[in-house]
């Protein structure tokens, strides 16, 4: 919707700049600048990262062995109110992503612990 609450490059197609990271072939997410989330659900972990990211995300689709979430302001403010610590929730997307978060995607996680 263009909002200044939500992450930048909404409508962002091309993300063929999207940095990997070591060992990304053993991580379980893609995470867009958009907030957008792309989920390996046959990682060895699927459960816990399934119970994550329906902490923090709002699911999209979830067929078989792909689900997309959207990391949106309303999820995160809803994961910050349940007592989900917003430095965990940075921790822990960057400890899956296969790629490197951008840092305005960061900010706006950050923004949201503060509200």
């Amino acid at each position: 919707d263009g909002s200044a609450a939500e992450p930048m490059d909404l409508c962002r197609s091309d993300l063929r700049d999207l940095k990997l990271v070591k060992n990304h072939e053993k991580r379980p997410i893609w995470v867009y600048p958009s907030g957008r989330i792309i989920f390996e659900t046959f990682h060895p972990r699927a459960a816990e990262v399934t119970d994550f990211l329906m902490a923090v995300a709002e699911p999209v689709s979830r067929p078989e062995l792909i689900h997309e979430y959207q990391l949106k302001m309303l999820s995160l403010n809803a994961a910050v109110s349940s007592g989900i610590d917003v430095e965990k929730i940075v921790t822990v997307l960057t400890r899956l992503s296969k790629n490197e978060l951008e840092p305005d995607f960061l900010s706006f996680i950050r923004k949201q612990g503060e509200s």
